[in-house]
């Protein structure tokens, strides 16, 4: 089941960037060690992306989270990454892929953190709050 951490809901970013895009998470888990794609988010993830991201970016982060549940802080920091695949791509070791993400991150939009989290995650989240796709709330 989603509450399970079936398709994102309760998974670590790690596990979530595997499935999301395979390709990012094994450059990254080459630079970064096991379980340093983990490490790499963590304290954006203590800090609840306060600073990671732009004010306007952060908010809708904390919407999702306040809505849906912290536990779907993983998954919006999983499409920060993915937001920033080309760029974290060029790195070539923790340092760099830190200061990467630090400086990056700001530029990410909420308009891409919805595209992202739309294409990879949404469906898990839908499912863990029982709600309706957009879609489907249209048919009334």
């Amino acid at each position: 089941s989603a509450k399970e951490g079936g398709d994102g809901v309760g998974k670590g970013t790690e596990a979530l960037l595997q499935k999301a895009d395979a390709e990012l998470s094994a450059h990254l888990t080459t630079i970064l060690g096991k379980r340093g794609i983990d490490a790499l988010v963590l304290p954006h993830a203590q800090r609840l992306a306060v600073a990671l991201l732009s004010p306007d970016a952060c908010a809708f982060v904390w919407d999702l989270c306040l809505l849906a549940g912290w536990q779907h802080l993983q998954p919006a920091l999983t499409a920060v990454l993915i937001s920033l695949k080309e760029g974290l791509r060029a790195c070539t070791n923790t340092k760099s892929a830190s200061a990467h993400l630090l400086t990056a991150a700001r530029k990410v939009t909420a308009a891409q953190l919805q595209r992202v989290l739309e294409d990879h995650f949404m469906d898990a989240i839908r499912a863990d709050l029982n709600a309706p796709l957009p879609s489907s709330a249209l048919e009334r």
